[in-house]
């Protein structure tokens, strides 16, 4: 049977109900019989009980006909305005099971059997035990011929309702012929009519091909039905077969997919990995190849950069090395130009028969390739190209995460080169740190007559001139606190004197007695301080110099602008610059740029 949606709305069920009914190929008595759901599907075990309910209805109009025929001649002893009862009250009784079977009275009324009892057929069965009981044992008793009839009931019972109920029905026309008979035997009960019995014997064949006649065309109906139905199961397994085949594939399909989508969003994670763990941009861009080549089968990976003049390409990185950097311009040579120009990913099945598609120097037989933009900022910074040797390397999901890749491969480089050029700049400004650093001590230095050296003898701490420092602090420059003895006995502490990590001197004690390490710890923590108060005070003595010289750049300009003469200002200033710089001689001479360049 044909499945049912439960979601369908009532206007179109009752449509599809319309439909099926109207354009029902059958006969009106055909259309008439057959019983329809609110879904607009036929339901047969319903239809096959109006087909009973019609037999029931030709038996109920032949059966009277024949009794009253039969009493005409006098073979039979029922009055005739009996039989016309009974035939009008069974008429009407099929009419209305009829009736109510059409407006959807047969439905399982006893749960969990395998036919469900139904309504009508229920006391459709029940009428006709009843009326069949009464006209048999008013009719000849035990001995009546009627007994047959009761083949019909029992037929309807097993063919619509279980198993318990046919039994029981059989068992109570058993029982009933019994006490019939007991009580006639026993003078309780006699027969008001009775019929002779060659008379009963001569038209019992008769009833019996009548029973006959009817179960068969009903049993032929039901096994029609039940062949039917056969046969649409059979259909049901069949595409339920193939359905289940088609699921099975779809689903190893779909896993397939999902497999190669987690591979490739581990493809994206261990990139932003190789993001994160390059030291520059040579190195991201190898670990981005070889990790590309690996896991999309592709035995050639290429990333192409476009140079300063944005009209060629530069390959930066391959798998396979070339013997020489392969240059392509843009939007003219091969499909990393072309879809640099065009911002798009190429992607070329068979290599052969692509327009666009050139062939790298000392690459091998390549079937499939493409090309991915590395976009920046709405910008192609350069093209991601990979060379395969199968055919279906580049599925659309394969097309999708190679895109992101390059985005984000994209992102990468532009952050490495910033990093490069941030490199580049704390490089440089580490250097002019540095210039600047020791160009400021070295003025201090200066304006002291070379090196600053002190000596504390447990008496004073005194000056040492250059010769009895070299004495002093001979050997090398400690790049940590070493502790050394001498020739004479002595034992000798070397601490580095540094400040922002750069070498500035050294301290020297001396003992005649090891050094301790706890000593050693307390001088290294003192001296690293140290540093940090030298330099301070360096700075302290800078600031101190600017002002001095401010001031006395400021009193300088007071008292020359005090002069009104020419003559006045230039000897005023003259005199007190040469004063504050300490200098034996000075002079000044005042002389027009065109009269010196003529002269010369």
């Amino acid at each position: 049977m044909a499945m049912r949606s439960s979601a369908m709305e009532p206007s179109e069920r009752q449509y599809r109900l319309r439909r099926a009914r109207k354009t029902d190929p059958q006969s009106a008595l055909a259309r008439l019989l057959r019983v329809w759901d609110s879904d607009g599907y036929e339901v047969r075990m319903a239809t096959l009980l109006n087909i009973a309910l019609l037999i029931g209805i030709a038996f109920s109009v032949l059966v009277p006909v024949f009794f009253i025929a039969v009493y005409e001649r006098g073979l039979f002893s029922i009055p005739p305005f009996m039989l016309v009862i009974v035939g009008v009250i069974s008429l009407a009784w099929h009419g209305l099971s009829i009736f109510f079977n059409k407006r959807g009275a047969y439905r399982s009324v006893v749960p969990n059997r395998k036919v469900g009892t139904t309504l009508v057929a229920a006391t459709y069965v029940g009428f006709v035990f009843a009326v069949f009981a009464a006209i048999t044992i008013f009719a000849g008793g035990s001995r009546s011929s009627l007994w047959v009839f009761f083949i019909w009931p029992i037929v309807i019972s097993s063919v619509f309702l279980s198993s318990r109920v046919t039994h029981s029905l059989f068992l109570g026309m058993v029982l009933l012929w019994i006490a019939t008979f007991l009580t006639e035997q026993a003078g309780i009960f006699v027969p008001p009519m009775m019929t002779a019995a060659e008379v009963q014997v001569r038209y019992i064949p008769l009833f019996m091909l009548l029973m006959l006649a009817m179960c068969i065309t009903l049993l032929g109906y039901v096994f029609g039905h039940l062949s039917s139905t056969q046969a649409e199961l059979e259909g049901a397994a069949v595409a339920l077969e193939n359905s289940q085949d088609s699921l099975e594939a779809q689903v190893l399909q779909r896993t397939e997919e999902a497999e190669r989508f987690s591979k490739q969003v581990k493809v994206l994670q261990d990139l932003n990995r190789i993001i994160v763990l390059a030291a520059d941009m040579k190195d991201l861009l190898r670990r981005a190849v070889d990790l590309l080549s690996n896991a999309f089968d592709t035995y050639q990976v290429m990333i192409f950069l476009v140079d300063e003049t944005g009209e060629r390409l530069v390959q930066e990185m391959s798998v396979l090395e070339s013997p020489a950097p392969v240059q392509l311009r843009v939007g003219e040579e091969g499909i990393v130009g072309h879809a640099a120009s065009t911002g798009q990913p190429y992607v070329t099945t068979d290599v052969t028969t692509d327009p666009y598609y050139k062939r790298f120097p000392d690459q091998g037989a390549s079937v499939s390739a493409a090309a991915f933009p590395i976009v920046v900022q709405e910008q192609a910074i350069g093209v991601l190209a990979l060379e395969s040797k199968r055919s279906d390397t580049f599925s659309e999901q394969t097309i999708e995460v190679l895109s992101a890749v390059a985005n984000v491969l994209g992102v990468a480089i532009l952050n490495a080169r910033n990093l490069e050029q941030l490199r580049g700049l704390l490089g440089r400004l580490s250097q002019f740190e540095e210039q600047e650093f020791l160009g400021q001590w070295r003025q201090v230095f200066e304006r002291r007559q070379g090196r600053i050296g002190l000596l504390y003898d447990r008496i004073q701490v005194r000056m040492v001139d250059a010769k009895e420092g070299e004495v002093l602090f001979a050997g090398s420059q400690p790049a940590q606190v070493e502790s050394r003895e001498r020739s004479d006995g002595s034992h000798v502490l070397l601490v580095p004197l540094s400040v922002r990590d750069r070498s500035l001197g050294r301290l020297m004690f001396e003992s005649d007695k090891p050094w301790r390490e706890d000593e050693r710890a307390l001088v290294e923590a003192v001296t690293g301080q140290l540093g940090l108060a030298l330099e301070n005070a360096r700075l302290l003595e800078a600031t101190r110099r600017s002002a001095t010289m401010e001031q006395t750049a400021g009193e300088l300009t007071s008292r020359f602008r005090q002069q009104v003469e020419i003559e006045g200002v230039l000897q005023q200033a003259l005199a007190d610059l040469a004063q504050a710089l300490d200098a034996e001689r000075a002079g000044v001479r005042l002389a027009l740029v065109e009269e010196r360049e003529a002269k010369a």
